[in-house]
């Protein structure tokens, strides 16, 4: 009889064992990796499944920031559009925010040019390999009659360096 208890103890707990497990809805399928930023006081996730990637030629470049904008339980995107002026392309230690630096956000149109106000927007890293640039925004402050916008935080954007 003793065999049996002992039996059905080790069926017993091995059968708890699999009907107490429970999946968790943690799984990391937004596509983010933790890629946010804030904007205007309001902290925003950076899109990776679809942007536009930046690139410098002929003195000139650009880099884009997308960013998830969800309302309703529809995902937009909202693209907030940097162009710059340099002698090179970007390096790791550039400050962007001295290069002429521009912006063309989401509601504006195509003549609004947003300029530099205050702030920085330094490149504190580069990777060829995977074409993505790293920019940390501190304060930056980009303004259009009277209209600011303001950018906090350090994202990894898509930026082809043309290698």
């Amino acid at each position: 009889m003793k065999k049996y208890i002992n039996f059905f103890s080790v069926i017993l707990l091995a059968t708890l064992s699999f009907t107490l497990m429970s999946c968790s809805d943690d799984d990391e399928n937004n596509e983010t990796n933790g890629n946010t930023i804030e904007i205007n006081g309001v902290m925003r996730t950076v899109s990776t499944m679809i942007g536009l990637e930046g690139s410098w030629s002929n003195g000139s470049g650009e880099f884009t920031l997308t960013v998830d904008n969800v309302k309703n339980g529809t995902n937009d995107l909202e693209y907030y559009m940097f162009s710059f002026q340099s002698a090179a392309d970007l390096k790791k230690g550039d400050d962007v925010s001295k290069m002429q630096l521009t912006l063309s956000p989401p509601e504006a149109s195509y003549w609004e040019s947003y300029s530099y106000q205050s702030g920085k927007a330094t490149v504190m890293n580069t990777n060829k390999e995977k074409s993505e640039i790293t920019i940390k925004f501190e304060q930056l402050e980009m303004v259009y009659k009277g209209d600011i916008y303001k950018f906090n935080g350090t994202t990894t954007l898509m930026y082809d360096f043309g290698n």
